[in-house]
């Protein structure tokens, strides 16, 4: 899900018809956990969900783009997992939000244009509708007893500087905005 969500997360125009299949398969995903989680044996819910993760990452949400996407919370979260041993899906679950959060007001469109087409948030300025985005986000989330916070990871504040130095290292990335080690920071702090 958060693959899909990198790719079209990336700001760039005039690539409608890749979003609009990034934002289906979005819901189809967040159709599909929860039956999942309900029954793990359920056969067709996990070819569903297979064929949603070959879709998400395999390059597909990729074609008309300039870049394969904006991968700054992936970035983020493998300091994560190298540092804490934490699994790829719990960085992931932390670390998007918390780099939505630090971006959606100058970047609003993007965020804006997941409320309206994943969430039906149709009203609202863009930054509105975008804060809503990430907040439904999280929530989802949330509801699959994932972590949306470093403490729910058990990461303290004191850890926040050794993450940004990990992560900093590779600076600057990103795609929708360029990440420096003073972004990489507050993005960390966001997360706590």
């Amino acid at each position: 899900m958060v693959h899909a969500m990198e790719r079209i997360f990336d700001g760039m125009p005039d690539v409608e018809l890749m979003d609009e299949l990034g934002y289906a398969l979005i819901r189809s995903i967040m159709k599909i956990i929860p039956e999942l989680r309900e029954d793990p044996g359920n056969y067709t819910a996990r070819a569903q969900y297979a064929w949603a993760a070959s879709l998400g990452h395999n390059g597909f949400l990729s074609c008309g783009r300039g870049e394969r996407g904006d991968f700054s919370s992936h970035k983020l979260g493998h300091s994560l997992s190298l540092l804490f041993n934490m699994p790829h899906g719990s960085s992931l679950s932390v670390m998007m939000p918390a780099w939505a959060r630090y971006l959606y007001k100058d970047y609003p469109t993007p965020f804006a244009r997941l409320a309206d087409a994943v969430f039906g948030v149709g009203a609202g300025s863009e930054e509105d509708m975008a804060l809503e985005c990430i907040e439904r986000l999280e929530s989802f989330f949330r509801s699959l007893g994932a972590p949306t916070t470093l403490r729910e990871l058990g990461i303290g504040e004191a850890d926040i500087e050794r993450l940004a130095q990990n992560a900093a290292q590779f600076a600057p990335f990103g795609v929708l905005k360029s990440l420096y080690a003073d972004d990489i920071v507050e993005i960390y702090k966001l997360a706590y």
